[in-house]
Parts: structure tokens; sequence; C-alpha cells
């Protein structure tokens, strides 16, 4: 949680840039994508 926020706060300090900045916003939904299915799967497993 601590880390997402980080970014987050890098994200809106640093110098925008419109063609990386959709690219990284779309791997860190995937990345979050992941862990949650990885989550769900591992409590299913359970």
């Amino acid at each position: 949680m601590e880390v997402s926020h980080r970014f987050q706060q890098d994200a809106e300090t640093g110098k925008p840039l419109p063609r990386k900045g959709p690219n990284k916003e779309r791997v860190m939904m995937t990345s979050v994508i992941i862990l949650v299915i990885l989550l769900v799967i591992s409590f299913q497993t359970y």
C-alpha cells in the first residue's frame, strides 16, 4: 500500500510525459490485476 502511494506521489510531482504516462499507467494496472488474480487463486486453493 505504501509503495503504491509513493509511486502516485512521484507520478504527480514528476514532469508529465504524454507518451510514457499512459504506458506506465497500463503497466501498473496490469500488475495490480495480476496480483489480485494470484491472491484469489491462493485463497481458493486454501
